[in-house]
């Protein structure tokens, strides 16, 4: 199958990359963020959850 991209796919695809960046950045910080929290078992949880959700989201 010939795939042909029109500017408009294009765009739309690098606003999806945008998009998917920003919001890994925003899940770090909360992570940093919740990292202050007392609870250290709390904090490696919430920690390995944001990083499967980021692993996920590069497949």
């Amino acid at each position: 199958m010939g795939t042909h991209f029109t500017a408009k796919t294009v765009a739309n695809e690098a606003t999806k990359d945008r998009y998917n960046k920003s919001q890994k950045i925003v899940a770090r910080h909360k992570t940093k963020r919740l990292h202050k929290a007392e609870n250290p078992i709390l904090n490696i949880k919430i920690q390995k959850e944001c990083d499967n959700k980021i692993l996920m989201e590069q497949d």
